[in-house]
């Protein structure tokens, strides 16, 4: 059984952002089906309803892969409701069936597979697989969905994010294909423990800039989202869904005073940021107070980074939806950081 949790219809919000079924590349295909004048009529025809009977009904995509449950974003550009279909890869395969109503958006939480019990009385128990798939079925197609474990265990040297993406277009969340951001303004986020305090380093890539550039000023910020238009980095700490956002949110521009939005000063923390003509660097020391200890109770951690030359916002682990910019959460445990091989 797949249970499905917190149903929202956000109406109307694919229509902002172009259309789901006929992207320009897309299009491009049909146009060339259609004005091909030296075939015949019949063998078109047939081309143009190849075209429309191979574009998908649905857009599928993850939004969240850590943790317990998974959220699935699914869009139903059609004028009628679909049935959607959830099952795990593996699992009980039993699936459970979502009404999709049209012309909407609909955000999915769905619990993952139980974890695999001790094969026998006094044997630890399994490691749970490395990736689940989620199967997702509708009007006849199947769209996969890979997530991997629950939980990243911290070990030495540490838990590197890919670089930072930013909110891709329909088009490509159509195609699979990521949202790249340029190696010239990249973003990297790394994870470690160093002399006995746990530390996240950013490392922050932009075009070349006068080394006496003034500081930013965030003394009015009260969303990180506002942060655009602002050279800086944001840390998240916190399940997404938590009562009143994540417990801490922290903006570091490159120059300037940083700002806590969110979460209890710490005499901990400490920030600590170096220039370069084409990139920055940012150290932040974290408070033992803003971290969770042991397997059961993993870190939740996110970022995201603004530029000084414009309102790109990238975020990590994953991208956002253009309409919804909360980055997601990496759930990391940073219990065995010590432990040695036998």
């Amino acid at each position: 059984m797949v249970p499905v949790h917190g149903q929202v219809f956000f109406r109307g919000d694919p229509l902002e952002y172009g259309s789901v079924m006929f992207q320009p590349t897309q299009g491009g295909e049909l146009l060339g089906a259609l004005l091909s004048f030296n075939r015949p009529d019949q063998d078109v025809l047939a081309d143009a309803i190849a075209w429309a009977m191979s574009r998908d009904e649905i857009l599928v995509w993850a939004e969240t892969g850590y943790g317990d449950q998974v959220r699935v974003a699914l869009t139903n550009p059609a004028s009628s409701p679909i049935i959607a279909k959830f099952t795990w890869l593996g699992g009980d395969n039993i699936p459970i069936a979502v009404r999709l109503e049209p012309e909407t958006l609909t955000r999915i939480n769905i619990d993952r597979p139980p974890l695999p019990g001790p094969s026998a009385i006094g044997l630890p128990r399994p490691e749970e697989l490395p990736t689940q798939t989620l199967r997702i079925e509708a009007v006849g197609r199947e769209h996969l969905l890979t997530f991997g474990r629950r939980t990243t265990t911290a070990r030495p040297p540490g838990v590197y994010v890919s670089a930072l993406g930013g909110p891709p277009s329909l088009g490509q969340l159509q195609t699979g294909r990521p949202h790249l951001v340029p190696p010239t303004r990249a973003t990297f986020a790394h994870l470690r423990k160093h002399r006995g305090r746990w530390e996240v380093f950013f490392e922050c890539r932009r075009p070349e800039t006068d080394a006496d550039e003034p500081a930013h000023r965030l003394g009015t910020l009260t969303a990180y989202q506002d942060a655009r238009g602002v050279e800086a980095v944001t840390l998240l700490i916190g399940p997404e869904d938590g009562d009143g956002g994540p417990s801490v949110v922290l903006v570091v521009p490159e120059k300037g005073r940083r700002r806590l939005l969110a979460g209890p000063r710490e005499p901990g923390l400490q920030v600590y940021r170096r220039s370069y003509s084409d990139r920055w660097y940012c150290r932040i020391v974290l408070p033992e107070s803003w971290l969770s200890r042991g397997e059961d109770e993993p870190t939740f951690l996110g970022f995201a980074r603004t530029h000084g030359d414009g309102p790109a916002f990238e975020s990590g682990p994953g991208t956002t939806a253009p309409w919804r910019l909360e980055p997601a959460r990496i759930a990391v445990n940073l219990g065995h950081w010590d432990d040695r091989p036998r």
